[in-house]
């Protein structure tokens, strides 16, 4: 999150040093999106502008859907990037179909959120995202419950799958689990994980 860094580098280079993506599309605003780093995200959108802001990854990543994974900065970092990007921001959706607050409404704790940024974006038709994401919302038990051993679902969105001789392993942010059975539930046009837990690791 430094600034003078980014200044340096536009300075021995050139701005066009802080439009450059990696070998999936993440752009330096996408990755300080989901580093949390305000201030150098706010540089760099000064400097390149706003259609490099609304850049999008190669699997429909933004920097408000990269600032949901930023941990204690995620508050700040997306309200930020949705009051920004208005709707031109907001509306837009990965290459699951899932948008900002499919993503929030999904994973249990960013309701408030959800309609923080629904107010911000300055267009109604973000609040009604929001209401299509509630009313798609399953209801199953989570992953929290202490009646895992069960058929349930494990809230998110798996960052790795590899099969093992225990079955399927998917594993999540902060948990890991092997599966006997998993499929995609449809809710609209993005896919939500079932799985029969096996084991939790």
């Amino acid at each position: 999150n430094n600034v003078e860094v980014l200044e340096y580098l536009v300075e021995q280079c050139s701005s066009s040093i802080l439009t450059i993506p990696d070998n999936v599309g993440r752009t330096p605003c996408i990755y300080a999106a989901n580093d949390g780093h305000l201030d150098a995200l706010k540089h760099i959108v000064n400097v390149v502008g706003r259609e490099e802001f609304l850049r999008t990854s190669n699997n429909g990543t933004t920097v408000l859907l990269a600032s949901l994974d930023c941990g204690q900065s995620r508050r700040a970092v997306s309200v930020w990037a949705a009051e920004e990007g208005g709707w031109d921001m907001v509306e837009k959706r990965d290459s699951g179909g899932w948008s900002v607050f499919d993503r929030l409404v999904f994973s249990g704790d960013g309701e408030e959120l959800a309609g923080e940024i629904a107010s911000l974006c300055g267009d109604s038709r973000a609040l009604e995202m929001l209401e299509q994401a509630q009313s798609a919302l399953p209801s199953y038990p989570s992953a929290d419950s202490e009646d895992v051993a069960g058929f349930g679902v494990w809230r998110g969105w798996p960052g790795t799958v590899s099969v093992t001789e225990g079955g399927l392993q998917l594993q999540f942010t902060g948990d890991t689990c092997t599966v006997r059975s998993g499929r995609g539930v449809k809710g609209q046009a993005h896919v939500y994980w079932e799985v029969e837990v096996l084991e939790k690791l």
